[in-house]
C-alpha cells in the first residue's frame, strides 16, 4: 500500500516536470515569439507614421528675400514629426534649400516647405558690375545674401546714404567654420553690383568714413534718398 502511494506520488511529479517542459520549452517561446511580432508590427506602424522634416531654429525669423547658405545650416534641425502633421511639400535635408530665395519669413519652430522658397535672381542693369567692399557690420548677424541694403558711410558724428536698396551678391564665409570672416581690422566682406559712378562713390566715401550696411524688411519698400556725393576740393 505504501508502495503504491510512492508511485504515484513519483507519477505526479514527473506529470508536473512534463507540463512544466511543455510550458517551458513550447508554450512560453511561443508566447514570446507572438508577443515580439506584434511588437514589431507596431513599432514599423509606429515608425511608418513619422517622417524626417527640416525645421527652422534660428532666434530671429528668417526674412523674405533672404538667400540660404552653409552659414544657415546651424539655424535648422531635421526632428521626426507624424506623417498627419506635415505640409505636402515638405523638406527633409538642408542641402536641398541652398541658394534658395526665402519668398515667406520663417519663424522659429516652423517646419519648412519647399514652398517657403523660390530661386534666387539677382538683378541687375546693363552697366553694373560685381564689387567687393569691406563693412563694419552685418546689423548684429541679420544679413543675408539677398537682402536689400543701404551702403552707408559713418562719421564721427553721423552717416550719408552712398548706395541706396543694392542687392547683397554674397559674403565672405570662412570655410574651416562656416561663419561670416572677418580680417584683422574686424571688417566684414561683401559683394555688390554697383555701376561706375556708385563704384567711385564708394571708392571715396571709403576714405571719407567707414562703411557700414542696412538692411530693407521687404524688397518692395521704398529706396533711401542718396546723400554722400563726393566733392573735390
Amino acid at each position: 500500500m505504501k508502495k503504491n502511494y510512492i508511485v504515484k506520488i513519483a507519477l505526479m511529479f514527473a506529470l508536473v516536470a512534463v507540463v512544466a517542459g511543455i510550458y517551458t520549452f513550447i508554450v512560453i517561446p511561443s508566447v514570446r515569439k507572438d508577443m515580439q511580432r506584434k511588437f514589431n508590427k507596431q513599432l514599423e506602424a509606429s515608425m511608418n507614421s513619422y517622417r524626417s522634416v527640416l525645421v527652422y531654429v534660428g532666434n530671429t525669423p528668417l526674412l523674405e528675400g533672404s538667400v540660404i547658405t552653409e552659414y544657415n545650416k546651424n539655424n535648422f534641425e531635421v526632428i521626426e514629426m507624424p506623417k498627419a502633421a506635415l505640409t505636402a511639400d515638405y523638406v527633409s535635408d538642408f542641402t536641398d534649400i541652398i541658394g534658395s530665395k526665402v519668398e515667406y519669413t520663417i519663424c522659429k519652430g516652423q517646419q519648412v516647405s519647399y514652398s517657403n522658397f523660390t530661386e534666387f535672381h539677382h538683378t541687375t542693369s546693363n552697366d553694373e558690375r560685381l564689387k567687393e567692399f569691406k563693412i563694419a557690420g552685418l546689423v548684429a548677424r541679420h544679413a543675408q545674401i539677398g537682402n536689400y541694403i543701404d551702403v552707408i558711410v559713418c562719421y564721427e558724428d553721423g552717416y550719408d546714404i552712398v548706395v541706396p536698396k543694392v542687392q547683397l551678391y554674397d559674403i565672405a564665409l570662412n570655410k574651416e567654420d562656416g561663419n561670416y570672416q572677418q580680417d584683422k581690422e574686424g571688417m566684414y566682406t561683401i559683394v555688390i553690383a554697383v555701376n561706375e559712378t556708385e563704384y567711385n562713390d564708394l571708392v571715396h566715401a571709403e576714405k571719407d568714413g567707414i562703411l557700414d550696411i542696412r538692411i530693407y524688411l521687404d524688397e518692395n519698400q521704398e529706396p533711401s534718398e542718396k546723400t554722400y556725393y563726393h566733392i573735390e576740393y
